[in-house]
């Protein structure tokens, strides 16, 4: 009976979606997470990071950053420049 219900515990478990996606799973320089805000004037972006939940502010152009809304999940391909985090690419 225990052998049954540990076999059903972990199918359950082991079908059941992952929810968030662990930046440190998407490889280096990207990041996953719910926009904050955005601030055209600025140029930037705020992202609720998944994995640690930590506001990060990346440089974006106006073009990346328009049809982006507070509350959306995105991915977020970036380099460094500087002391700045710049979006290469947004996936939403």
């Amino acid at each position: 009976m225990k052998l049954k219900l540990s076999v059903l515990i972990l199918a359950i478990v082991l079908s059941t979606p992952i929810l968030s996606l662990a930046c440190s799973s998407l490889g280096p320089n990207i990041h996953a997470g719910v926009i904050r805000g955005v601030d055209s004037k600025e140029g930037t972006i705020t992202l609720i990071d998944s994995e640690t939940g930590k506001a990060l502010t990346f440089s974006a152009s106006e073009a990346q950053i328009s049809p982006l809304r507070p509350n959306e999940r995105v991915v977020i391909k970036f380099s460094v420049e500087g002391e700045k985090m710049v979006a290469k690419e947004i996936q939403a």
